[in-house]
């Protein structure tokens, strides 16, 4: 039986968070195949002033794929990070880091 993730809005985590669209859903075997697909285009960032910005996380092999399969000759999305993995810990490391260097303060916030 899979274990729900805590949906980490609801985490006394530190900000930001990491808002995942359908928490409901992820559970173990979501995480699993996010982690398989390379990429998770379904999360909101948090931060502690409650300004919230949609991102995209993407693993560098998945953004080759794109590449090859697709004919692009670029990828562009606002909000793209790319992570050695698309799993929980390196995507929170990376929003972390991204909110000390001042990252979210050049989008507009969704």
């Amino acid at each position: 039986m899979s274990q729900n993730i805590t949906n980490p809005i609801e985490n006394n985590n530190p900000f930001p968070k990491i808002i995942f669209e359908d928490a409901q859903n992820l559970d173990e075997f979501e995480m699993w195949d996010m982690r398989n697909r390379g990429y998770c285009n379904y999360a909101t960032v948090l931060l502690q002033n409650n300004l919230k910005y949609k991102v995209y996380f993407y693993a560098p092999v998945r953004l080759a794929q794109e590449l090859e399969e697709g004919g692009a000759s670029f990828i562009a999305e606002v909000g793209l990070i790319v992570v050695p993995e698309v799993a929980l810990e390196y995507m929170q490391a990376a929003v972390n880091k991204l909110e000390k260097q001042g990252f979210f303060n050049h989008f507009i916030p969704c």
